[in-house]
């Protein structure tokens, strides 16, 4: 378990329940699956290694809850981590997704290995993320017809 200021990660298990409820749950939520552009579950698999760098998914939790989803790609060679968050439906509006950003991204920079930079890639209609996104100091950097990158310049 990692514990930041005020939420912990678990390190995504396949085989507990719990988890695989969360996943679930947020796979078939038609607003996650609005801004999801691959099958979820199938991107949870390919995405749980044992290294941050590597691409790992952990369980976003308040005290003992289950909150959401949150985790990385794979680090590429310029030192480029892309990272992205998805909160269960009941726990949306109530503050996750900013308070994750802003206890994860320092995290991260103290304790990733050869991290230069940290992006998150948002739908260009997910309004609300992308507000998330830049109140935690994560500026837009380039954008196309579907999606828009942003990269932490701090706060």
């Amino acid at each position: 378990m990692i514990e930041l200021r005020t939420l912990n990660l678990d390190k995504f298990d396949p085989k507990n329940d719990n988890h695989n409820y969360t996943l679930r749950k947020i796979s078939n939520d038609s607003l996650s699956r609005g801004f999801v552009s691959t099958n979820f579950e199938r991107f949870i698999a390919e995405n749980n290694n044992d290294e941050i760098k590597d691409g790992i998914t952990f369980v976003l939790k308040d005290k003992d809850e289950i909150v959401g989803l949150i985790g990385t790609k794979k680090m590429d060679e310029r030192g480029f981590l892309e990272l992205w968050c998805s909160i269960d439906s009941e726990y949306r509006g109530k503050g996750y997704a900013t308070k994750s950003l802003e206890q994860i991204t320092p995290y991260l920079i103290e304790n990733v290995t050869g991290l230069n930079d940290i992006k998150l890639v948002i739908d260009r209609r997910n309004i609300i993320s992308k507000k998330v996104a830049e109140s935690v100091g994560y500026i837009k950097t380039s954008e196309n017809k579907e999606q828009e990158t942003y990269r932490y310049f701090g706060k």
